[in-house]
């Protein structure tokens, strides 16, 4: 095997889990020597996001929540301001990759202040024994904040379980928000292109079991998950970039997303238990029976603002018919279908054209 000169080890978790990565060559065997080129390429690899990057300020938090702001361009017309909604599942850098790659920094240099949330080690936050939690104690403040510091109403866009989280907070507060953007959300989780259900009910007794111990989900363990839904894309990606210049620009964009899929937090087990039981279980969202711990209705229906839909044809983690299903449950909504999987629609090298300009438009339209 030959190695690539870069010589620099670094401290990479992934990719995780290891073993299933090195077990997944047993599907390609005539690509084994270069999936090992990429893992070795990958550890090797002298990218590091801090050293390029550097990080928006926080301007409000609650626990271990935060808001980062990426203030507006100062010679451009003053917009309306946008609150970004990432899941809890991974970090919210992936809305923050590097410096080519940024959607955040990008609308910020488009005249609208962003604010994204970053949701934090949510196994140190006290807010953390429910979704309804995080909803009220959480993410409606942080609306809240919004709102008072520009003194009109954002617009608010949502990232794969994030996008729930928008249209919940949409749904709340309709009065509060302007205008809806929905990333890859998941509503129909009994759509039958849907991998990610068998999978996770098979798993709801440990998941019970950990949360009932107040334990949480390490990274590994969620990613094992994704990767089991479509297991030769896992090897193939390795083996590409094994081909690869470590010195060229894919290689860096490669390793800057694998960092982030990588890199999250551990997530406390009652959540997970909580979307098993309520979303892939009872499909509470599609079958409109979303409630907060209070009793209170999230009925969707009741925003009446405009609201676009990006639905992924390529996706794996929420398939086209599971994020598609929203559509029909509001009034006021359009569905866009990007030809892009669910991480490539935001920062693969098309983004800008198939995804961040589409949103700027329909922002200031």
């Amino acid at each position: 095997m030959q190695h690539s000169n870069q010589t620099q080890k670094t401290q990479r978790r992934g990719p995780m889990p290891i073993m299933m990565h090195l077990a997944l060559m047993a599907l390609s065997p005539d690509k084994v020597q270069d999936i090992l080129q990429g893992l070795h390429n990958y550890h090797h690899h002298p990218y590091d996001r801090s050293q390029e990057l550097t990080e928006l300020p926080s301007i409000w938090s609650a626990g271990s929540v935060q808001l980062l702001h990426a203030k507006a361009q100062q010679n451009t017309a003053s917009k309306r301001p946008v609150f970004i909604i990432p899941s809890f599942i991974n970090g919210a850098e992936i809305l923050d990759l590097t410096q080519e790659r940024s959607f955040i920094r990008w609308l910020a240099a488009q005249g609208h202040d962003c604010y994204l949330l970053d949701w934090g080690d949510l196994t140190q936050d006290t807010a953390t024994e429910s979704l309804s939690a995080l909803i009220t104690k959480r993410l409606s403040p942080a609306l809240a904040h919004i709102k008072a510091t520009h003194d009109t109403a954002p617009a608010l866009i949502g990232y794969c379980l994030g996008g729930n989280f928008a249209a919940a907070l949409a749904a709340l507060h309709s009065d509060d928000v302007a205008q809806l953007i929905l990333l890859a959300a998941p509503w129909d989780f009994h759509h039958p292109d849907n991998k990610l259900r068998k999978l996770l009910i098979s798993q709801s007794s440990m998941v019970k079991e950990k949360a009932q111990q107040g334990g949480a989900l390490s990274t590994g363990y969620l990613q094992s998950l994704f990767i089991q839904t479509d297991l030769k894309q896992s090897a193939k990606k390795y083996a590409n970039f094994g081909k690869h210049d470590p010195s060229s620009p894919i290689a860096k964009h490669f390793v800057a997303t694998e960092d982030w899929v990588n890199g999250g937090q551990d997530i406390p087990a009652q959540l997970i238990l909580e979307c098993i039981e309520r979303f892939y279980k009872q499909n509470a969202s599609m079958n409109n029976n979303w409630q907060l711990a209070d009793g209170t209705a999230i009925d969707i229906k009741s925003f009446t603002g405009r609201t676009l839909v990006f639905v992924p044809l390529n996706d794996h983690i929420v398939p086209h018919g599971t994020s598609s299903a929203i559509t029909a449950h509001m009034q006021n909504a359009t569905a866009m279908n990007v030809d892009s999987g669910h991480i490539g629609m935001l920062v693969g090298r098309n983004a800008q054209q198939i995804c961040w300009q589409p949103i700027l438009d329909f922002l200031n339209n």
